[in-house]
């Protein structure tokens, strides 16, 4: 059965493009594979679950972090609630909340300064992570083959990654277009995937 693709609006959301999504050069394999490892998420979590992922770009501190976290404590929802911070302010701990980091390395260790591991990511308390966000295909030139490769350093070390793809007017209908062939390939091959686009 079609269903309407539902768009939970809430404080947190600032305005991600995140999906399970096939786009320009993510080739169909990693698309799959995606896919697959958010299958088996909306199994534990409940069918009925949404996301709602917030990033703080380069904002915020420790102590207005512990203040939301202070003040959301206790709320139930059946959403799923992710803010992704700077890499200073992962570690912190909340009942609501899961936290992401906003980019992540292409490179699993070396002498790459400056950047970091998906498995440093986890290991100071991240769950999820942003890649390719349109600040960072603008301003460091990354391309769909390096975003490809982050999201895969992600999964393999057990990072959830939130793909972000469309800017531009242009960019935005292509993305639309890329998501309905993408749901229609979905339910064709009955994978149980849910997708959904937050538009900024």
């Amino acid at each position: 059965t079609k269903e309407k693709i539902k768009i939970p609006i809430k404080t947190f959301a600032t305005g991600l493009s995140a999906a399970l999504c096939k786009y320009s050069s993510i080739l169909s394999p990693f698309a799959i594979t995606l896919a697959e490892h958010f299958v088996k998420m909306q199994r534990k979590k409940g069918e009925n679950m949404k996301f709602v992922i917030g990033n703080w770009k380069m904002n915020g501190s420790r102590e207005i972090l512990r203040e939301m976290i202070e003040k959301t404590n206790g709320i139930k929802t059946e959403n799923r609630v992710v803010l992704c911070v700077p890499f200073t302010m992962l570690g912190e701990k909340s009942e609501i909340i899961a936290f992401g980091a906003q980019d992540v390395s292409a490179h699993e260790r070396g002498a790459y300064t400056g950047e970091v591991s998906a498995a440093m990511l986890i290991a100071a308390g991240a769950k999820y992570v942003i890649v390719g966000h349109s600040e960072r295909r603008m301003y460091h030139d990354e391309t769909n083959d390096i975003v490809r490769e982050k999201a895969t350093r992600a999964l393999d070390a057990g990072l959830t990654p939130i793909i972000c793809v469309g800017e531009t007017m242009d960019e935005k209908v292509l993305f639309g277009q890329r998501l309905l062939e993408l749901r229609k390939n979905a339910n064709k091959n009955q994978t149980g995937v849910r997708i959904h686009h937050i538009p900024s």
